[in-house]
């Protein structure tokens, strides 16, 4: 056991050189704090099996669940006082920030690409007063199942994205997107069905 220990310390060494096995390990120390920051921020109890967080992720959400096998890749906010739920075999991927005044929903085995924003709430806008001295106008937002969201989507609050949907790329999602639809556009409209 020991003998095949420094079998393969050695060939680390000859592989990386003892600068790059530092480093190697001083990189490994830093992703395992950073993960039990993160799991320390969510709760562990909010955390499924099997999840991958990536680096730089932004929790300010204190109310967060994320089922089994959820991927969350780099740069990820999520934010606002409400909740976030997150449904099992999803894949959340680079630089989407998703916003919860009251709550957010995405169900299982969903793909959100790069750069989308999801938010359940606006700024009020009356005329008289200072637009951020007024409250919010909440919805809740639902993503349902089997769902692609394209890079760079916006889905406003009081949406609901019905199972199987494909959001094109760039889209602006408002209101109800039903079942197996292709929808594309700002705002978003039906294109096609799912064959």
């Amino acid at each position: 056991m020991v003998g095949k220990f420094i079998s393969k310390f050695n060939e680390k060494i000859k592989e990386r050189g003892i600068i790059g096995l530092f480093f190697a390990l001083v990189d490994r120390v830093a992703k395992l704090f950073y993960l039990a920051k993160i799991k320390n921020r969510i709760g562990k109890e909010n955390i499924g099996k099997n999840c991958f967080f990536d680096s730089q992720i932004e929790c300010k959400c204190k109310n967060i669940k994320i089922a089994d096998n959820v991927f969350i890749g780099r740069n990820v906010v999520l934010w606002g006082k409400g909740k976030i739920i997150i449904g099992r075999n999803t894949y959340i991927s680079d630089y989407v920030s998703i916003y919860a005044d009251d709550l957010v929903e995405i169900g299982e085995y969903c793909n959100i690409a790069s750069f989308s924003f999801i938010i359940d709430s606006n700024h009020g806008i009356k005329k008289g007063v200072k637009i951020q001295d007024q409250p919010h106008n909440t919805k809740e937002v639902r993503i349902g199942n089997d769902i692609w969201i394209g890079a760079s989507c916006l889905i406003t609050p009081g949406s609901t994205i019905e199972d199987g949907a494909v959001i094109a790329g760039n889209s602006v999602v408002k209101g109800s997107i039903p079942s197996d639809a292709i929808v594309a556009g700002s705002p978003a409209v039906v294109k096609k069905f799912r064959q």
